[in-house]
Protein backbone atom coordinates (compact mmCIF):
# COMPACT_ATOMS: atom_id res chain seq x y z
CA UNK A 1 0.00 0.00 0.00
CA UNK A 2 1.79 3.35 -1.51
CA UNK A 3 1.61 5.95 1.20
CA UNK A 4 2.41 9.42 1.59
CA UNK A 5 4.56 10.20 4.09
CA UNK A 6 3.08 13.37 5.03
CA UNK A 7 -0.52 11.56 6.08
CA UNK A 8 -1.11 9.63 8.72
CA UNK A 9 -4.20 6.97 10.13
CA UNK A 10 -6.22 8.69 12.89
CA UNK A 11 -6.77 4.93 14.55
CA UNK A 12 -3.36 3.62 14.89
CA UNK A 13 -2.57 7.17 16.87
CA UNK A 14 -5.49 6.57 18.37
CA UNK A 15 -4.29 3.54 19.37
CA UNK A 16 -0.80 4.28 20.36
CA UNK A 17 -2.15 7.17 22.61
CA UNK A 18 -4.58 3.93 24.52
CA UNK A 19 -1.82 1.38 24.50
CA UNK A 20 0.56 3.89 26.36
CA UNK A 21 -1.66 4.91 28.67
CA UNK A 22 -2.57 1.08 29.80
CA UNK A 23 0.71 -0.22 29.79
CA UNK A 24 2.00 2.42 32.07
CA UNK A 25 -0.98 2.19 34.41
CA UNK A 26 -0.62 -1.84 34.23
CA UNK A 27 3.59 -1.45 35.33
CA UNK A 28 2.48 0.66 38.32
CA UNK A 29 0.40 0.40 41.59
CA UNK A 30 -3.50 1.98 41.73
CA UNK A 31 -1.76 4.25 44.24
CA UNK A 32 1.27 5.77 41.96
CA UNK A 33 0.46 8.60 39.41
CA UNK A 34 0.91 7.92 36.11
CA UNK A 35 2.32 11.36 35.31
CA UNK A 36 5.54 10.94 38.06
CA UNK A 37 6.36 7.85 35.82
CA UNK A 38 9.26 8.13 33.34
CA UNK A 39 8.36 8.05 29.79
CA UNK A 40 7.57 4.26 28.38
CA UNK A 41 10.62 3.46 25.70
CA UNK A 42 8.42 1.12 24.03
CA UNK A 43 4.03 -0.17 23.68
CA UNK A 44 2.39 -2.31 21.82
CA UNK A 45 0.31 -1.37 18.45
CA UNK A 46 -1.59 -4.13 17.00
CA UNK A 47 0.27 -6.50 18.39
CA UNK A 48 4.02 -5.30 17.38
CA UNK A 49 6.15 -3.49 19.97
CA UNK A 50 6.92 0.15 18.67
CA UNK A 51 10.30 1.67 19.83
CA UNK A 52 9.81 5.13 21.11
CA UNK A 53 13.37 5.71 22.82
CA UNK A 54 14.74 9.25 22.25
CA UNK A 55 17.14 7.61 20.12
CA UNK A 56 15.07 6.25 17.78
CA UNK A 57 12.91 9.49 17.86
CA UNK A 58 16.65 11.33 17.57
CA UNK A 59 17.12 9.60 14.63
CA UNK A 60 13.71 9.84 12.75
CA UNK A 61 14.49 13.83 13.42
CA UNK A 62 18.36 14.20 12.38
CA UNK A 63 18.51 11.14 10.20
CA UNK A 64 19.43 7.80 10.78
CA UNK A 65 22.98 8.21 11.75
CA UNK A 66 22.86 11.08 14.43
CA UNK A 67 22.63 8.89 17.07
CA UNK A 68 26.00 7.27 16.19
CA UNK A 69 27.77 11.11 15.53
CA UNK A 70 26.48 13.39 17.02
CA UNK A 71 25.46 14.07 21.24
CA UNK A 72 24.24 16.87 22.66
CA UNK A 73 25.46 19.26 25.52
CA UNK A 74 22.25 19.64 26.91
CA UNK A 75 22.90 20.16 30.53
CA UNK A 76 22.33 23.76 30.84
CA UNK A 77 18.86 23.74 29.62
CA UNK A 78 18.10 20.21 31.30
CA UNK A 79 18.86 21.90 34.63
CA UNK A 80 16.53 24.32 34.28
CA UNK A 81 14.09 22.56 32.87
CA UNK A 82 14.41 20.06 35.63
CA UNK A 83 13.57 22.64 38.42
CA UNK A 84 10.61 23.99 36.41
CA UNK A 85 9.17 20.15 35.71
CA UNK A 86 9.75 18.70 38.81
CA UNK A 87 7.94 21.32 41.26
CA UNK A 88 11.19 22.79 42.96
CA UNK A 89 10.46 26.06 40.76
CA UNK A 90 7.55 26.80 43.19
CA UNK A 91 9.25 25.52 46.31
CA UNK A 92 12.61 26.80 46.73
CA UNK A 93 12.77 30.70 46.19
CA UNK A 94 16.39 30.71 45.26
CA UNK A 95 16.22 28.25 42.18
CA UNK A 96 13.05 30.43 41.24
CA UNK A 97 14.39 33.24 41.21
CA UNK A 98 17.60 32.42 39.39
CA UNK A 99 15.49 30.77 36.56
CA UNK A 100 13.22 33.76 36.34
CA UNK A 101 16.16 36.49 36.18
CA UNK A 102 17.37 33.95 33.30
CA UNK A 103 14.41 33.58 31.43
CA UNK A 104 14.15 37.75 31.54
CA UNK A 105 17.63 38.20 30.03
CA UNK A 106 16.34 36.14 27.00
CA UNK A 107 13.13 36.81 26.57
CA UNK A 108 11.73 39.80 27.84
CA UNK A 109 11.34 42.84 26.11
CA UNK A 110 11.94 45.23 29.57
CA UNK A 111 14.57 42.57 30.19
CA UNK A 112 14.59 42.30 34.60
CA UNK A 113 11.85 45.51 34.09
CA UNK A 114 9.22 42.84 33.23
CA UNK A 115 5.95 42.41 35.10
CA UNK A 116 6.52 38.74 35.85
CA UNK A 117 10.24 39.15 37.03
CA UNK A 118 8.58 40.94 40.39
CA UNK A 119 5.65 38.88 40.80
CA UNK A 120 5.66 35.55 39.23
CA UNK A 121 2.30 34.53 39.85
CA UNK A 122 1.01 36.67 37.31
CA UNK A 123 2.33 34.67 34.75
CA UNK A 124 4.52 35.38 31.75
CA UNK A 125 1.97 37.00 29.21
CA UNK A 126 3.37 37.30 25.45
CA UNK A 127 2.87 41.01 25.28
CA UNK A 128 5.72 41.35 27.58
CA UNK A 129 8.25 39.67 24.96
CA UNK A 130 10.57 40.76 22.57
CA UNK A 131 9.81 39.61 18.42
CA UNK A 132 12.31 37.06 18.66
CA UNK A 133 11.02 35.82 21.94
CA UNK A 134 7.66 35.54 19.89
CA UNK A 135 9.10 34.02 16.80
CA UNK A 136 10.64 31.07 18.77
CA UNK A 137 7.16 31.00 21.29
CA UNK A 138 5.00 30.67 17.54
CA UNK A 139 7.15 27.25 16.96
CA UNK A 140 6.85 25.83 20.11
CA UNK A 141 3.71 26.08 20.95
CA UNK A 142 2.86 24.71 17.65
CA UNK A 143 5.41 21.87 17.03
CA UNK A 144 6.78 20.76 20.07
CA UNK A 145 4.44 21.26 23.03
CA UNK A 146 1.08 22.40 21.04
CA UNK A 147 -1.10 24.40 23.20
CA UNK A 148 -3.86 26.65 22.25
CA UNK A 149 -3.11 29.38 25.05
CA UNK A 150 -1.26 31.58 22.70
CA UNK A 151 -1.12 34.74 25.18
CA UNK A 152 -0.15 32.84 28.34
CA UNK A 153 3.75 31.00 28.23
CA UNK A 154 4.01 28.25 30.95
CA UNK A 155 6.70 28.52 32.59
CA UNK A 156 8.02 24.95 30.92
CA UNK A 157 7.54 26.34 27.71
CA UNK A 158 9.21 29.53 28.76
CA UNK A 159 12.13 27.92 29.30
CA UNK A 160 12.25 26.13 26.14
CA UNK A 161 11.82 29.39 24.16
CA UNK A 162 14.76 31.15 26.03
CA UNK A 163 16.87 28.67 25.28
CA UNK A 164 16.40 28.84 21.40
CA UNK A 165 16.69 32.29 21.39
CA UNK A 166 20.32 31.76 23.77
CA UNK A 167 20.97 29.54 21.32
CA UNK A 168 21.33 26.35 24.14
CA UNK A 169 21.24 23.18 23.18
CA UNK A 170 18.30 20.91 23.49
CA UNK A 171 17.13 17.55 23.43
CA UNK A 172 14.04 17.65 21.28
CA UNK A 173 13.56 13.92 21.07
CA UNK A 174 12.78 14.40 25.66
CA UNK A 175 11.13 17.05 25.07
CA UNK A 176 8.42 15.20 22.34
CA UNK A 177 8.81 11.86 24.17
CA UNK A 178 7.97 13.74 27.72
CA UNK A 179 5.18 15.79 25.56
CA UNK A 180 3.56 12.53 24.73
CA UNK A 181 3.71 10.94 28.23
CA UNK A 182 2.01 13.75 29.34
CA UNK A 183 -0.71 13.85 26.55
CA UNK A 184 -1.73 10.11 26.62
CA UNK A 185 -3.05 10.52 30.28
CA UNK A 186 -5.58 13.76 29.89
CA UNK A 187 -9.22 12.50 29.32
CA UNK A 188 -10.11 15.59 27.18
CA UNK A 189 -7.15 16.78 24.22
CA UNK A 190 -5.14 16.06 21.19
CA UNK A 191 -3.12 13.98 20.30
CA UNK A 192 0.02 15.65 19.10
CA UNK A 193 2.46 14.13 16.91
CA UNK A 194 0.49 11.64 14.56
CA UNK A 195 2.97 11.94 11.61
CA UNK A 196 5.91 11.05 13.85
CA UNK A 197 3.91 8.26 16.04
CA UNK A 198 2.50 6.67 12.66
CA UNK A 199 6.30 6.40 10.73
CA UNK A 200 7.54 5.18 14.02
CA UNK A 201 4.60 2.41 14.23
CA UNK A 202 4.95 1.35 10.52
CA UNK A 203 8.82 1.50 10.69
CA UNK A 204 8.34 -1.29 13.50
CA UNK A 205 5.89 -3.57 11.50
CA UNK A 206 2.82 -2.11 12.78
CA UNK A 207 0.23 -3.53 9.71
CA UNK A 208 -2.45 -0.64 7.88
CA UNK A 209 -5.72 -2.33 7.45
CA UNK A 210 -8.07 -1.78 4.57
CA UNK A 211 -10.33 0.37 6.57
CA UNK A 212 -7.61 2.48 8.06
CA UNK A 213 -7.66 6.48 6.53
CA UNK A 214 -4.64 7.92 5.43
CA UNK A 215 -5.40 11.83 6.30
CA UNK A 216 -3.02 14.67 5.86
CA UNK A 217 -2.24 16.72 8.84
CA UNK A 218 -4.34 20.41 8.44
CA UNK A 219 -2.83 22.19 11.07
CA UNK A 220 -1.13 25.66 10.04
CA UNK A 221 1.06 28.09 11.39
CA UNK A 222 -0.45 31.94 11.81
CA UNK A 223 2.32 34.12 11.12
CA UNK A 224 0.32 36.85 12.58
CA UNK A 225 0.53 35.65 15.32
CA UNK A 226 3.88 36.60 16.36
CA UNK A 227 2.70 40.26 16.57
CA UNK A 228 -0.24 40.32 17.45
CA UNK A 229 -0.15 40.42 21.21
CA UNK A 230 -3.68 40.57 22.39
CA UNK A 231 -5.42 37.94 19.81
CA UNK A 232 -8.22 35.42 21.33
CA UNK A 233 -7.01 31.58 21.68
CA UNK A 234 -9.14 30.44 18.55
CA UNK A 235 -7.31 31.87 15.39
CA UNK A 236 -10.26 34.01 14.04
CA UNK A 237 -9.84 37.33 14.74
CA UNK A 238 -11.73 40.28 13.60
CA UNK A 239 -10.44 42.71 11.29
CA UNK A 240 -8.49 45.50 13.37
CA UNK A 241 -9.67 49.21 12.85
CA UNK A 242 -7.68 51.97 13.32
CA UNK A 243 -9.75 55.21 14.12
CA UNK A 244 -8.29 59.11 14.02
CA UNK A 245 -7.56 60.24 16.94
CA UNK A 246 -9.92 63.30 17.89
CA UNK A 247 -8.52 67.11 17.95
CA UNK A 248 -7.79 69.14 21.00
CA UNK A 249 -10.94 71.12 20.63
CA UNK A 250 -13.75 68.84 19.85
CA UNK A 251 -16.59 71.31 20.22
CA UNK A 252 -14.66 73.51 16.97
CA UNK A 253 -14.70 70.32 15.11
CA UNK A 254 -18.51 69.74 15.25
CA UNK A 255 -18.82 73.38 15.00
CA UNK A 256 -17.13 73.55 12.03
CA UNK A 257 -18.84 70.36 10.54
CA UNK A 258 -22.39 71.91 11.64
CA UNK A 259 -21.18 75.34 9.63
CA UNK A 260 -20.51 73.01 6.92
CA UNK A 261 -23.91 71.90 6.61
CA UNK A 262 -25.59 75.13 6.64
CA UNK A 263 -23.30 76.13 3.48
CA UNK A 264 -24.18 73.74 0.84
CA UNK A 265 -26.89 74.54 -1.08
CA UNK A 266 -30.44 73.58 -0.55
CA UNK A 267 -31.67 70.80 -3.33
CA UNK A 268 -35.08 70.58 -1.71
CA UNK A 269 -36.68 72.31 -4.07
CA UNK A 270 -35.21 70.73 -7.44
CA UNK A 271 -37.48 68.68 -9.53
CA UNK A 272 -35.14 66.36 -11.07
CA UNK A 273 -35.59 65.43 -14.74
CA UNK A 274 -36.01 61.65 -14.89
CA UNK A 275 -36.15 58.83 -12.38
CA UNK A 276 -33.03 58.35 -12.93
CA UNK A 277 -31.70 61.58 -11.85
CA UNK A 278 -33.87 61.20 -8.96
CA UNK A 279 -32.40 58.43 -7.81
CA UNK A 280 -29.01 59.60 -8.61
CA UNK A 281 -29.96 63.12 -6.14
CA UNK A 282 -31.10 60.34 -3.32
CA UNK A 283 -29.96 60.83 0.07
CA UNK A 284 -26.28 58.72 0.04
CA UNK A 285 -25.06 60.72 2.81
CA UNK A 286 -24.72 57.24 5.13
CA UNK A 287 -22.37 55.58 2.40
CA UNK A 288 -20.26 59.20 0.47
CA UNK A 289 -16.77 58.84 1.11
CA UNK A 290 -15.67 62.16 3.08
CA UNK A 291 -13.40 64.54 1.42
CA UNK A 292 -9.69 64.53 2.07
CA UNK A 293 -9.02 66.59 4.68
CA UNK A 294 -12.43 66.56 6.79
CA UNK A 295 -12.87 65.94 10.26
CA UNK A 296 -14.38 62.61 10.98
CA UNK A 297 -15.69 61.94 14.23
CA UNK A 298 -16.86 58.65 15.33
CA UNK A 299 -20.79 58.88 16.90
CA UNK A 300 -19.51 56.23 20.10
CA UNK A 301 -16.76 58.26 20.19
CA UNK A 302 -18.61 61.31 20.41
CA UNK A 303 -21.42 60.25 22.67
CA UNK A 304 -19.10 59.17 24.92
CA UNK A 305 -17.06 62.00 25.78
CA UNK A 306 -20.42 64.17 25.99
CA UNK A 307 -21.70 61.98 28.84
Amino acid sequence: MARDPGTYSEEIVREFYASYAATLRGSISKRSKPLAQDPLTSTLVRGCPVDISPATIRRFLYGPTAGHSWSLNTAEFDYRWDIVRSGAFKRNSEQREAVILWLAKYIAADGERAEWVAAPRLGIRKATLTFVAKFFWLLVRNRVSPTKADNQVTWDRAVMVAALVAGVEIDFARMLLAEIHERAFRTSTTYPFPCLIFQLCRDSGVLIWYCDRLVHPTGALDINLIRDEANVAAPRREPQVEVPLLGTNLADILGQAHSDDLSAPDHTDTVPGSSSQAASMGPSSSRSTPQLGAAVVPLARVQKLEA
